[in-house]
């Protein structure tokens, strides 16, 4: 089966990760294959493509982040063991606008941030007590934001890899993203709840509750004020929410 799936940032290419160690990169337009991204030895968990479409990155459940040519299919650079994470990687984000600054997180509670520049780990954010399930840079800012199971939203600052803040959840937190141009986070949480926090104020500014289950994803309008939810509840629902 398929793990995720995102979106080419300027153009009509979808790609894809799957159970079968691989990543599949499509035309949406007409539905053909342009590429497969072979190399993985286990379940391709997360990926994407580079603020400029010109790289594809995939973490896998076997510890390992690999960058893509994707018009080649090679893979140009390998992060794994040590000094890259002890664990299956569940999460990754680019940075954007830092060419090749990628955060990704870990079963081994950890996030890292890699540079495809030039191949190297440049750090290790470390805090939480269980998975991370996603991560987020911002682009104003030198912030970062990693959510775990462990109910919590940590703020670090990336000038010193230490954390500014922790924004606490009631349950596991399993989904953010920034809001350009500003120092606020969405987050979604399996207690059933969307949530807008203010990073600076460590403050919680607004809480849209409708689902009966967990949320498991979201995605925001180009105007930023408007979340789609889905849920475990078998319901994706629609949030006018105004920072």
């Amino acid at each position: 089966g398929l793990e995720w799936v995102s979106w080419h940032p300027k153009g009509n290419v979808v790609l894809a990760g799957s159970e079968d160690f691989t990543a599949w990169m499509w035309n949406a337009g007409d539905g053909t294959l342009m590429q497969v991204f072979s190399g993985h030895s286990n379940s391709v968990l997360c990926g994407g493509f580079s603020p400029d479409g010109k790289t594809v990155a995939t973490g896998s459940f076997d510890g390992s982040l690999r960058l893509w040519q994707p018009r080649s299919g090679e893979c140009s650079t390998l992060f794994m063991g040590h000094p890259y994470h002890d664990g299956p990687v569940t999460c990754l984000d680019f940075h954007p606008s830092t060419p090749g600054l990628i955060m990704t997180g870990s079963e081994d509670n950890t996030a890292r941030l890699v540079s495809g520049v030039n191949g190297k780990v440049l750090g290790t954010l470390a805090s939480h007590t269980e998975t991370v399930e996603c991560v987020g840079m911002s682009g104003d800012f030198p912030f970062a934001a990693s959510g775990s199971l462990d109910n919590k939203l940590v703020v670090w600052d990336l000038n010193t890899l230490q954390p500014r803040c922790t924004l606490q959840h009631p349950k596991a937190v399993s989904q953010m993203r920034w809001i350009p141009s500003t120092a606020c986070v969405y987050s979604s949480c399996i207690d059933g709840a969307v949530r807008l926090w203010d990073t600076r104020a460590a403050s919680c500014q607004s809480v849209m509750w409708g689902h009966s289950k967990g949320v498991l994803d979201f995605a925001i309008s180009p105007d930023m004020k408007t979340v789609v939810s889905a849920s475990d509840d078998h319901t994706a629902r629609v949030f006018r929410m105004v920072p």
